[in-house]
């Protein structure tokens, strides 16, 4: 049996299989997307029955949920009790946003310089394959996969 021809962690080369272990894998990996799809609707199926069964129990009873609805959409109970919440909520949701943005910024504006320094120290270092701000590209690199 021959060894397994595996790539150094700083080497792009592709590993030849043979067709037998590329039917093995791709098996494998079948089995295993069949699986995650299989627990994905059992789990929003799961979810669908219990959020049935709970509404059926408390249809025609007076709960709290009932009271803290009626008291966040009844302005003569609330009052504007509720607007500060609310507007605070956004101010820190669009803070939140801003602040990504300008995160995402500093990372391309101090990309180069970072890059530069790394190449210095290290000349054979590779690319971890992230954009220029800082973000995981749409399509995974894989050293796996052909160039």
């Amino acid at each position: 049996m021959r060894e397994p021809e595996t790539p150094s962690p700083q080497s792009h080369e592709l590993v030849t299989l043979s067709f037998a272990e590329q039917r093995t894998i791709m098996l494998i990996n079948g089995g295993i997307d069949l699986a995650h799809h299989v627990l994905r609707v059992g789990m929003y199926l799961g979810l669908g029955y219990f959020l049935w069964r709970s509404l059926q129990e408390l249809a025609g009873k007076e709960t709290t949920a009932a009271f803290l609805v009626e008291w966040l959409t009844s302005p003569e109970k609330s009052g504007s009790t509720v607007v500060p919440y609310v507007v605070l909520s956004l101010l820190f949701f669009g803070w939140a946003l801003l602040e990504r943005r300008l995160r995402r910024r500093a990372i391309a504006r101090m990309g180069g310089r970072i890059a530069d320094l790394e190449r210095e120290i290290d000349s054979a270092r590779t690319s971890s394959g992230l954009t220029h701000d800082g973000q995981t590209p749409k399509t995974p690199l894989s050293r796996w996969s052909a160039p």
